[in-house]
Formats: structure tokens, sequence, C-alpha cells
């Protein structure tokens, strides 16, 4: 630990924030085996390249009803936020709206 603390573990248990990531000496939840929306546009127009439509539409049209009910944005009743889920669907949280998530729209276009 520096003369200003640098390396002490945040007292919260999970990651909140990107200030708190210099805080903590064992990687993220979300980074190791969270789910979220970021990035799966990469996937999705990749199917869609290859000719893999099915596969493609059977990521994002889930997707697509999620983006509908809000499944990627706000907060739940456990206080966390949507961005991020344990994989059975719990809220873990990050930021509250985690805008790299709805590239996944661009998707559409390419159907």
């Amino acid at each position: 630990m520096d003369a200003l603390g640098a390396h002490r573990r945040h007292p919260e248990p999970r990651d909140r924030g990107c200030a708190q990531h210099l805080h903590f000496e064992r990687p993220t939840w979300q980074l190791n085996g969270g789910a979220t929306a970021c990035y799966a546009y990469f996937t999705l127009q990749a199917l869609y390249q290859l000719g893999r439509r099915k596969d493609a539409d059977a990521i994002l049209f889930p997707m697509l009803r999620g983006f509908e009910q809000g499944g990627f944005q706000g907060t739940a009743a456990n206080g966390m936020s949507y961005d991020w889920k344990a994989w059975d669907g719990t809220p873990h949280g990050y930021e509250g709206l985690l805008g790299d998530g709805y590239q996944a729209l661009l998707a559409v276009l390419s159907r």
C-alpha cells in the first residue's frame, strides 16, 4: 500500500464504478463471468456475415425483447442496476446505463 492507501480493498463487496476498479485486489465479478449486452453486436454481426442468420436471430430477438422491457438499464429492487447480471438474470449492477450494450441494436440493420 502506498502513502495514500491506493492498494486497500474497497469496502463495497461489488465493484460499483471506474474509480473503484483501482482499489480492488481481484478481478471484478463482471469481467469474470457476468452477463451483459456489451459488445454483443460483434458476435451478431459476425454470425450474419457468415450466413448464420438463425443463430444470430436466436441471440438478437431475446435481446430486443429485453431492450423493450427495460432489461438493460435502471435499478432493480435489490438496488443493483440491470446492465450487468448473473447468468440467472439477477442484476448485479455497474453504471446503471452502460451505453455499449445498445450497440447491439445496429445488428438489426444486418438482417
